[in-house]
């Protein structure tokens, strides 16, 4: 037993040691477990350290550079040198290498940046930029005098001199007939040009008899279109017998002073109809059933203006290409471009300058009445904005280098954009006139002794006038990454055109000639009296012969017209709707590949790192399909859209497209890249995807707080901040057609509202929000601030939900420095709540925008986030003028004067009234009395440079473009050609509708109506060019 004992024990004492082994291994695996856990998770947290060192240290090094430089953009860091005799160029500030080498050293005593990089490589990154933004200034550079911008300013111009009436046709010339539009398919054109000719010389009241009898028809209107006609002419009914009316042969008639040309569509030959009236008779009937030896001298009994009537076309012709001279401009300082301007100095024609905000400025000129030639600013062009696609940012150079650590791509890529070039052309479009002019008067007497036919009066007078309409566009381009060519106008031999030597080049383009077009002008009464004769007659009284002599007396009246002769040459370089770029990938991929950039840079987040930053989000999308071309890697864009460097030309650069500076100041703000995008001055990337969609149409759902609890459209309209728990602004989208409180408008990134409908509603709530803080301002007792300074308040407002204690510091400090100082915002976690005060460059958002807004207040200028000045004086205060359109559409509507369709002298006084003269009119009263008397038509409407003539805003509107998202009330929008010869002042836009002020068609559109504006929304998409005109108050 006790054996047995003794075994057993050491049994037990054996598998108490291997349970207390396996207790120690698994605490010893559970312990390495958790240091291995630890460790991983420190690893995973060294390793997120790392990816955010790498993501922040490059922007971190880009935003040291720039502060300690203390600058806002490069470009401050480069300055013009050089003199008129010898010429300017660019150079780096004299300082530069002090500043430069003061920012690396502090580079490389901080933290989180990037160190060590080299000074002559940084300025290389800063030259880049620079010089892909600017133009060449003129002067002779080399490595040790300074450098030039890529981009050559060019004038094509024709080869005459100034006022000179010659031809410049260089190509196949064509001699033009008088054909009208409507003829173009008729087998007797030529006939009917005839009869369209002689039908011309009539005059309104003419009388006209009929050969035979005549069916007197009208002109059926359209059911599509209300209002407008269509080519059908229906005869009319007898009332008493219900058969087709009609005159018999012999009639008398008197002319409308209209006609119309018909197609015979079985036939396809052209008929006229002529508008005639007869008692209670009236219609037309056609040309063929006129007796042609109508007599009748026509009437004016109302002493109206007449319709001037043609006598001669005259010899027209055309060529296709301009004999042109290519000059290089030369840069001149301001003052001295001015001087030139101011003195009417041509030299100016054969300069630029340049503004302290970066703005172009050339010149144009023209040649009045008087003879007088006159030089004028053209619209300035702003640089950085016109040439924004091929700007190379230093940041975007400097990232890959700092991402990489390897500075020789950057390198290579700012040698082939520094090597890039760019023509700029400046097109005269010039139009010459010369016009010899002689008064005929006319007298007309009960005796025919007394009567004589119009008569030459004194002599005759000539005159010389030239306009000249200058565009702005890029012709070619040569860059890193894309080249275009307008094909149209670029040559070759323009490379090679240098300042000081011009070159004779014949450029596409038509030169329109018209010899001895002759004109009636202005045919009216201008006298009355009476003219008496004495006749002796002999009687024999009481058989002696007896003179007796009776005195006769004859009533005359006197008419005075003008006769005028015009020869003309007008030149108009060649128009391309879109010029087709060519993507330059190659350039790109093969430096990528040279450099085995795949292995050095961390794709991703180097991606990361350009979206973070706005000096570079907008190159996000092309770097991704650069990549993408360079790797076959995926990034998500594998296709690029090059459509957007094909919008070269800068006619309306400057006005930003719209006649609001208070909406533009703030929605350059709120998003500044929307912003640009919509008016047309920026890329669609995908940034700017987020917020609305591509055709610029509809605005897209966002929220703009972190717990995504807003939903916003445009710039910051919200109207919930609680994801549809409650609802704002509901009334005003209400009146504009939307239900936003109905749920469907919530889904983020995906609901959409037209773009019209959300600027609407903002202008309702800007408009509420400044009469609510000019009526809350007046009750604390300051009434005295300028529409600048509300403006300001309003913006401040809308950023702030208030503008604080403004009214007490206001009326202790007034406009002072004191006020800037003072005046906050009410609120809590109000980060920044001084609204008004400014801050060194380089501050945050925040304070920028105040500073911005105290410049808005303080000196009525208007700068946006990425420092654009907006031109107070190319937004019209179109407010005013509608007011007047309104005031005269109403006297229209409802007076029951105006009954006729029709031409009418200025100011109308009624019964006739159509678009173009209740235009004219309404202008007239808005205080631009040179609209009277005589109307101008929609084609002078079209035609004319009207920002030339009064500095007022043209946006040019294409064949059946519909303008829609453009259009402001008080507009003036014209379309001309193709069939479509229409003018109408807006009233408002709702629902995706025109409602205008229009007299068009037919008095049965406004004679007798409440008032209320006419749907025009037909005339959206009407084929024919066009264009809106904003109109300003005359100085």
């Amino acid at each position: 037993m006790e054996i047995f004992n003794k075994n057993n024990n050491g049994k037990n004492e054996n598998k108490t040691k291997k349970v207390v082994k396996r207790h120690m291994l698994v605490a010893a695996v559970i312990f390495a477990i958790k240091i291995f856990l630890i460790l991983l998770m420190i690893f995973a947290v060294v390793a997120v350290i790392e990816w955010l060192v790498k993501i922040f240290q490059p922007k971190n090094t880009v935003d040291k550079i720039y502060k300690e430089l203390k600058i806002d953009d490069v470009s401050e860091l480069v300055q013009i040198k050089g003199n008129e005799k010898d010429g300017y160029y660019l150079d780096f500030v004299d300082d530069i290498d002090d500043k430069l080498k003061k920012t690396i050293d502090y580079l490389d005593s901080t933290a989180g940046v990037k160190s060590g990089i080299d000074k002559d490589f940084l300025k290389k990154m800063i030259k880049t930029e620079v010089v892909t933004q600017m133009p060449d200034l003129g002067a002779e550079v080399s490595e040790d005098k300074g450098f030039q911008g890529i981009t050559s300013i060019l004038r094509i111009t024709p080869n005459k001199d100034i006022g000179s009436l010659k031809d410049t046709g260089a190509g196949k010339e064509t001699v033009k007939t008088e054909d009208d539009s409507n003829t173009d398919d008729m087998t007797n054109k030529s006939e009917i040009s005839k009869q369209e000719k002689e039908v011309k010389t009539w005059e309104k009241g003419k009388e006209l008899t009929l050969s035979a009898k005549a069916f007197v028809y009208s002109q059926e209107e359209s059911k599509l279109h209300p209002g407008e006609k269509i080519d059908y002419w229906p005869a009319q009914k007898n009332k008493n017998t219900l058969q087709d009316l009609y005159l018999t042969k012999g009639t008398t008639v008197k002319y409308t002073g209209k006609y119309s040309i018909s197609l015979d569509k079985m036939y396809n030959e052209g008929i006229i109809y002529v508008g005639i009236e007869k008692d209670d008779v009236k219609g037309y009937i056609k040309y063929n059933f006129i007796n042609k030896d109508s007599g009748g001298n026509g009437s004016n009994d109302d002493d109206e203006v007449v319709n001037s009537g043609y006598i001669s076309t005259g010899e027209e012709k055309t060529t296709d290409t301009i004999d042109s001279t290519v000059y290089k401009l030369k840069y001149v300082p301001k003052d001295t471009f001015d001087g030139y301007v101011t003195s009417g100095n041509k030299e100016a024609l054969y300069c630029f300058t340049i503004d302290d905000d970066g703005n172009l400025f050339t010149a144009t000129w023209s040649i009045g009445e008087d003879g007088k030639i006159e030089i004028q600013n053209n619209s300035a062009i702003n640089l950085k904005t016109a040439l924004q696609n091929y700007i190379v940012p230093s940041a975007y150079l400097l990232y890959y280098y700092i991402e990489a650590d390897y500075p020789d791509f950057s390198n290579d890529l700012a040698d082939v954009a520094l090597n890039s070039k760019i023509i700029m052309a400046v097109e005269d479009n010039v139009s010459t006139s010369k016009i010899k002019t002689t008064l005929e008067n006319k007298k007309v007497s009960e005796s025919s002794e007394f009567s004589y036919d119009w008569t030459t009066s004194g002599d005759p007078t000539e005159v010389t006038t030239e306009s000249c309409r200058t565009k702005t566009e890029i012709i070619y381009a040569d860059t890193w990454c894309v080249k275009l060519e307008n094909k149209s106008l670029y040559k070759s031999d323009l490379l090679e055109v240098t300042v000081g030597k011009s070159k004779n080049i014949k450029i596409l383009g038509t030169v329109d000639k018209k010899y001895g077009v002759e004109e009636i002008i202005g045919e009216k009464e201008s006298g009355s009296g009476t003219d008496s004769k004495d006749v002796t007659n002999f009687v024999i009284e009481n058989g002696i012969p007896k003179a007796e002599t009776i005195t006769y007396t004859y009533a005359y009246k006197t008419y005075q017209r003008t006769r005028t002769i015009t020869d003309s040459i007008s030149n108009s370089y060649a128009e391309v709707d879109k010029v087709k770029p060519e993507a330059k990938e190659k350039v790109f991929t093969d430096l990528y590949k040279k450099h085995k950039m795949y292995n050095r840079l961390n794709d991703k987040r180097f991606l990361q790192i350009l979206e973070n930053d706005d000096r570079t989000a907008n190159l996000v999308d092309l770097t991704k399909y650069l990549m993408y071309m360079a790797t076959g890697v995926d990034y998500g864009v594998k296709e690029y859209d090059f459509s957007e460097y094909a919008e070269t030309s800068f006619e309306e650069i400057s006005a930003f497209g719209s006649s609001d500076i208070l909406g533009d100041f703030l929605s350059a703000w709120e998003s500044g890249a929307v912003w640009e995008y919509i008016n047309g001055n920026g890329t669609y990337s995908s940034y700017v995807a987020k917020y609305v969609t591509k055709d610029k149409k509809q605005y897209i759902c966002f929220a703009d707080d972190e717990a995504q609890q807003t939903r916003n459209y445009g710039y910051g309209v919200c109207h919930t901040a609680d994801a549809g728990k409650t609802y704002m602004h509901v009334s005003e989208y209400k009146q504009n057609g939307i239900d936003i409180a109905s749920g469907k408008y919530d889904n983020l990134g995906v609901s959409r509202i037209d773009v019209s409908i959300v600027d609407n509603v903002k202008q309702m709530l800007l408009d509420n929000m400044k009469n609510s803080i000019k009526s809350d301002l007046a009750k604390k007792g300051v009434t005295n601030l300028t529409e600048n300074q509300l403006n300001a308040l309003t913006a401040v407002k809308y950023q702030y939900g208030n503008i604080g204690n403004f009214a007490e510091m206001y009326k202790k400090y007034g406009d002072t420095e004191e006020l800037k100082n003072n005046a906050k915002a009410y609120g809590k976690g109000i980060v920044h709540p001084y609204y008004f005060v400014e801050v060194k460059p380089g501050g945050d958002y925040a304070k920028k925008r105040a500073a911005a807004n105290w410049k808005a207040f303080h000196k009525g200028v208007y700068e946006t986030a990425s420092g654009k000045k907006l031109d107070p004086d190319s937004y019209s205060s179109n407010g005013d003028f509608l007011a007047v359109a309104k005031k005269l559409w109403n006297t229209v509507c409802t007076s029951g004067k105006y009954t006729q369709y029709g031409g009418a002298s200025i100011p109308v006084k009624g019964p006739r009234i159509d678009c173009s003269s209740f235009v004219s009119w309404c202008l007239y009263e808005y205080g631009y009395t040179e609209f009277a008397p005589y109307q101008t038509d929609t084609s002078t409407f079209l035609s004319t440079n009207w920002n030339k003539k009064y500095g007022w805003e043209e946006i040019s509107v294409g064949s059946g473009e519909n303008p829609i998202n453009t259009l402001k009330p008080g507009d003036i929008f014209v379309r001309n050609g193709s069939g479509t010869h229409h003018v109408t002042i807006v009233a408002e836009i709702k629902n995706g509708k025109l409602y205008s002020y229009d007299c068009g068609n037919t008095s049965a559109n406004w004679n007798g109506t409440s008032g209320a504006p006419a749907d025009k929304s037909y005339f959206l998409t009407e084929v024919g060019q066009g264009k809106i005109i904003r109109v300003k108050p005359k100085k």
